[in-house]
């Protein structure tokens, strides 16, 4: 049994790959742009992870896997020179690593003035 990474340990994680290779889930989605980190999305379920997924490829940051057969051709794809720059910078560009504060400044704003 490996014990819980949590949040500090996932994002050092993402942060040291230069390809995250998964699902397309929110979480790991906002993770991994969160850090510049591209994904080659593979079998995302239908629904929000498709939908994602197809957000993630639209963008330029992520490739969409087409069954365990063509992964290796997929990798491949993204080591083309340049080509995995140009999907970190697409990632990078798409992150909000500072979501979180961002969300409770705008709840913040609201709440009334305690003297």
């Amino acid at each position: 049994m490996y014990p819980s990474l949590g949040p500090a340990g996932v994002r050092e994680l993402m942060g040291a790959a230069d390809l995250l290779i998964g699902k397309a889930g929110g979480v790991t989605a906002a993770e991994a742009l969160s850090v510049g980190l591209p994904m080659l999305v593979f079998e995302p379920i239908p629904g929000q992870e498709a939908r994602n997924a197809d957000y993630l490829v639209a963008e330029g940051a992520a490739i969409k896997g087409e069954g365990l057969g063509s992964l290796a051709e997929q990798v491949s794809f993204l080591l083309r020179p340049g080509a995995l720059e140009q999907a970190k910078a697409r990632a990078a560009s798409l992150g909000r690593p500072d979501a979180a504060d961002r969300v409770l400044d705008e709840i913040l704003a609201f709440r009334p003035a305690i003297d």
